[in-house]
């Protein structure tokens, strides 16, 4: 039986139809295989690393330098990203680690981290060597190092071999508090607040830092001012030793300025008001001013002197 001009058309409609489908799915499946190779990562080899330690298809090395070090390797040992950072502007603006226990003066380490990576460290000779005063081998003088005992003997009396040597040339990590000690903030300096656990460089820094401005703590919760101090270490503090106090009246400008509690602004505004009405004889006088809240002024109350 023919088929009719409109069976034909319908026939070709429908074959055209077919065919775009049939396309289609043959050009989604390579397109889907060439997009997952271009974004799958090669994996590592079964026996690289554990694959809880993987960073990035990185695997933490077991050796590094951290004169040589990069971003990325730092990543895979358990940094954070904002302690890549400053681990990384730590040494571009020139420092050079002699030794392992170098890595302590970069502040945005924590404890932790310096305890895992100490491990790890091993400095190429060519950073190390000079950080002895006697060269390890100087031919022809047999004062610095002793060759048929493989040894040191140096004029300073120290007497050892080359391990010896450095070991005895490194600084002392300072050892963290076993038990509960308190430790006086205003008279404490940053080896004697490193022994306190989970005090590192960095946080002992800040609280020196914070306390010179004050003129010294008046109580520990001042702590928490600082952004980096964990709130469960306060137990750790005293004050012991008295805080500086500063005469209202008679403070210059920069004085009033400098002190945390007072700033630009209000030392401006005290200023005028001395200048203008006499000197505030009480905190009664100073809340009058409506130059600070009460809060502010309880804060500032035992710096100040009337």
């Amino acid at each position: 039986m023919p088929y009719s001009k409109s069976d034909r058309r319908a026939i070709l409609f429908l074959s055209i139809i077919a065919v775009l489908i049939v396309g289609g799915i043959i050009v989604s499946s390579q397109w889907g295989r060439i997009g997952w190779k271009e974004t799958t990562k090669t994996p590592l080899p079964e026996d690289s690393c554990s694959v809880d330690s993987v960073v990035d298809n990185i695997c933490p090395p077991d050796h590094f330098d951290p004169n040589t070090v990069d971003s990325a390797t730092l990543i895979s040992l358990g940094l954070k990203p904002y302690q890549v950072k400053g681990f990384m502007n730590y040494r571009n603006a020139g420092a050079v680690f002699r030794t392992p226990n170098d890595i302590t003066r970069v502040y945005v380490l924590e404890d932790e981290n310096i305890d895992s990576l100490l491990p790890r460290i091993r400095i190429d000779r060519k950073y190390s060597e000079r950080r002895t005063k006697y060269p390890l081998r100087q031919e022809g003088n047999r004062e610095a190092f002793d060759h048929e005992k493989h040894e040191y003997n140096r004029p300073d009396g120290f007497k050892g071999n080359s391990d010896e040597a450095r070991e005895n040339a490194r600084p002392a990590y300072p050892q963290k508090f076993k038990t509960l000690t308190k430790v006086d903030v205003n008279s404490a300096d940053t080896a004697l607040l490193m022994r306190i656990p989970t005090i590192g460089s960095g946080r002992a820094k800040a609280i020196v830092e914070r306390r010179d401005k004050l003129g010294g703590f008046a109580n520990v919760e001042q702590l928490l001012e600082i952004g980096i101090f964990p709130a469960d270490m306060i137990e750790w503090f005293e004050v012991a030793t008295p805080h500086e106090r500063m005469e209202i009246n008679k403070a210059s400008f920069n004085q009033l300025m400098k002190h945390p509690y007072i700033g630009y602004d209000k030392a401006k505004k005290l200023s005028n008001y001395i200048r203008l009405y006499g000197p505030i004889k009480d905190i009664e006088t100073l809340e009058s001013t409506n130059i600070f809240s009460r809060t502010e002024i309880e804060h500032l109350q035992p710096y100040l002197q009337f």
